[in-house]
Parts: C-alpha cells; sequence; structure tokens
C-alpha cells in the first residue's frame, strides 16, 4: 500500500558508528523525484551531461573557418551561470588534395552566428601567441587511400555566464597553401569493401564552480 509522507527535514543519529548518516538498507531504493538540491552539491560536481550524434556527411574546402554543416550543433542549458562546460569532440575524416596540407579545427559556441571562442581558447598560449591561430586541433593530412581514416579528438571548455540556452558546434577550415579537401564522418569514395562512415560526436558536461 503507497502512502505519502510529508517531512522537513531527515537527521541521523548524532553519534555512533552512523553519526549523521541517513541510511537506504539494502535491497531499497530511494528515488528522487523532480528537485535535485544542486546548491548543496560539491563544487567539481557534474550537474549534467548532454551529447550528440550526427551522421550527416559533410565536406570541407576553404581557408576561412566555418562550420562544415549545422548537423553537427549541441545545445545545452546551464543550471547556474557561473558554471563551466566541458566539451569533447570525436570524428573521423578522410582528406584528400595537395600533399601535405594542413587541417585546422576548433570548437566554438554559438556556431550559427559566427561563432565565439570558446573560454579556453580566448587567450594567448603560454604568452607567445604572435601571429599563430587559436584552435582546438591541428592536422596535417597526409593524401593517401581515399579510404584512409583519421581520428580526430579534443577537448575544451567554455564559462558562457548564462542559464540560457548555449549552442556548441565546430569550425574548420585548411591553410592557404596547396588545396585539399576533408571529408567528416566518411570516406570519399563510397564502396561496399573499403568505403566506412562513422558518427560525429559532442558530449557536454555542466561542472559545477
Amino acid at each position: 500500500m503507497a502512502s505519502d509522507l510529508t517531512v522537513q527535514t531527515i537527521r541521523g543519529p548524532g553519534s555512533g558508528a552512523n553519526a549523521n548518516k541517513v541510511i537506504v538498507p539494502s535491497g531499497q531504493t530511494l528515488t528522487l523525484v523532480d528537485k535535485l538540491a544542486y546548491d548543496n552539491l560539491p563544487v567539481g560536481s557534474v550537474l549534467q551531461v548532454v551529447t550528440m550524434k550526427a551522421t550527416t556527411l559533410a565536406s570541407q574546402n576553404t581557408t576561412t573557418f566555418s562550420e562544415p554543416t549545422s548537423a553537427y550543433r549541441l545545445s545545452i542549458t546551464p543550471k547556474y551561470s557561473n558554471s563551466r562546460i566541458h566539451l569533447t569532440y570525436g570524428f573521423n575524416c578522410n582528406v584528400q588534395g595537395t600533399l601535405s596540407v594542413i587541417y585546422h579545427f576548433r570548437a566554438v559556441r554559438n556556431p550559427a552566428s559566427g561563432g565565439t571562442l570558446l573560454t579556453s581558447d580566448g587567450g594567448n598560449f603560454d604568452g607567445n601567441l604572435g601571429n599563430r591561430t587559436n584552435m582546438n586541433m591541428s592536422h596535417r593530412g597526409p593524401v593517401g587511400d581515399t579510404n584512409d581514416a583519421f581520428f580526430m579528438y579534443f577537448q575544451a571548455w567554455d564559462e558562457p555566464a548564462t542559464t540560457s540556452q548555449v549552442q556548441y558546434g565546430l569550425h574548420g577550415r585548411r591553410e592557404t597553401g596547396g588545396e585539399g579537401t576533408i571529408y567528416y564522418n566518411h570516406s570519399a569514395s563510397n564502396t561496399g569493401s573499403f568505403g566506412w562512415m562513422v558518427p560525429f560526436i559532442i558530449t557536454a558536461m555542466e561542472i559545477k564552480q
């Protein structure tokens, strides 16, 4: 028979082996519905995890940072305005073009409106930026078989300072010298024996500060 118990405070005993503990016995489950007291969690706690997976095939041949496709976006609504959002990106690519062309990738906030550099990428690297460009990953693409796969993985973090929904995405480009196309999530060739497609994945974790 189910019933409701309404109380304001539950406390464990003030002394003894289990002082200041509220114990849920083995075989029993305590279910929290709706409201979790996030304010009571310590700094560094993971408040939420959001993951996106895209199977959209995209390609890119540009020397200007831009979005390969709007399908590579993740949305998260922070619970606190001072939270840190930890991001991981993982995807495979195949590159075709001039030998040894370098490709650049970076995580951005608000990819639909030109993109904003994340907090982790907004300053000089060791105070020696010079003419270098802030980014999250750089890859020299050895032109090989149209089925060769190169795995890209990087991390970044952001402090968006809002409790409104925030969107994250990817911008990519190639260097100005040479010529080349990067194929995201798929091989340039479309064959059943050797061709491949791998999902594009972004994971965002909100970390309490």
